[in-house]
């Protein structure tokens, strides 16, 4: 089904598109198979609306939630909003739109913040409650345990392998925008649709073999070292993904005054000084952080929810009071 130019769609671990209107060749592209198969099987009859997600979709495969949050939580980010955050059986109940109109211009800006987006600020906010921990780390990992039950699904994810973001444009060359590992602390970096090589440190991702001239281990060594204490680290990370995704825009502006034979070395200049920062920015976190201090010196400890929530009220009692010593020591002085 053809997405509208100011209109915007998710997709997540599922069929979206619902009733397909054969009539409509220009919005909608379809196997002459798609009746043959539904009728033959018994899922549809003809002369009623075909569903498509209905008929060819098994649902949510994981949990309830798994695909529709990630749907309400990304139009939410990409201005579209109203949408209910509930639902019976997403197969089945046509709750989220195909295609979307959002309230405002989205850029490829807000496809990097809905990426690294934990539904922060809202009912189903990871970055709070006991799992999150006293320091607000939004991240699940899976589960092995014969304790039943499921985490929500976010957008961002620790074990993302790449994330990319594609500006198609008719005036100038097309850029994608490459981020490594996981989203959070991650950095986007253009690639030139012109380009003819990729930097050499993205050229390297062996998950199981640790490289310091990879941009995919600079991301995901981050990603681990952030977890001493994730929301103050965070905030050193979010600055230098600010910075040099900045600095990756006015690049992709200078690309278009560039020679062809320009383009590769000035991409390649950019992705080595992303790779070379954020390399060197767990040896900061691990300076300012390490052993539970924070950057100005202070050990702040738990905040007290959490202190509460783990019964750090029920630990030891202070110790016994001794006043006669109290007494002679006063005698003394």
């Amino acid at each position: 089904q053809r997405d509208p130019d100011d209109h915007v769609a998710v997709v997540a671990n599922m069929f979206v598109i619902r009733n397909i209107d054969f009539n409509d060749s220009f919005n909608f592209l379809f196997s002459s198979t798609v009746t043959e198969v539904a009728h033959g099987k018994g899922w549809w009859k003809p002369g009623t609306p075909l569903d498509f997600t209905a008929v060819f979709s098994d649902g949510e495969y994981a949990h309830k939630f798994y695909s529709g949050r990630r749907v309400w939580g990304s139009y939410r980010k990409l201005g579209v909003t109203d949408l209910p955050a509930n639902y019976t059986d997403l197969r089945y109940d046509a709750v989220y739109p195909v295609t979307a109109k959002p309230e405002f211009e989205v850029s490829h800006r807000d496809f990097f913040s809905t990426h690294r987006d934990f539904y922060e600020g809202t009912a189903f906010d990871m970055s709070k409650g006991l799992a999150a921990g006293p320091f607000g780390d939004p991240n699940r990992y899976s589960q092995d345990s014969r304790v039943q039950g499921n985490w929500e699904r976010s957008i961002g994810l620790f074990r993302t392998t790449h994330t990319h973001v594609v500006q198609c444009r008719e005036d100038s060359e097309s850029v994608l925008w490459f981020a490594p590992h996981a989203t959070a602390t991650s950095c986007f970096v253009p690639l030139s649709s012109r380009g003819t090589a990729v930097p050499p440190a993205y050229q390297i991702g062996d998950p199981h073999k640790l490289s310091r001239e990879s941009a995919y281990w600079a991301h995901r060594y981050i990603a681990n070292t952030v977890k001493m204490k994730y929301f103050a680290a965070m905030q050193d990370v979010h600055a230098l993904q600010s910075r040099f995704e900045g600095e990756g825009e006015r690049v992709v502006i200078a690309l278009q005054a560039a020679l062809d034979e320009d383009v590769d070395v000035m991409i390649a200049n950019h992705a080595d000084e992303v790779v070379k920062s954020f390399w060197a920015l767990p040896d900061e976190l691990m300076t300012k952080y390490s052993d539970g201090w924070d950057q100005d010196g202070s050990a702040p400890g738990y905040p007290d929810w959490w202190l509460k929530a783990v019964g750090y009220q029920d630990g030891p009692p202070p110790a016994p009071k001794h006043e006669d010593l109290r007494s002679v020591a006063a005698i003394l002085v």
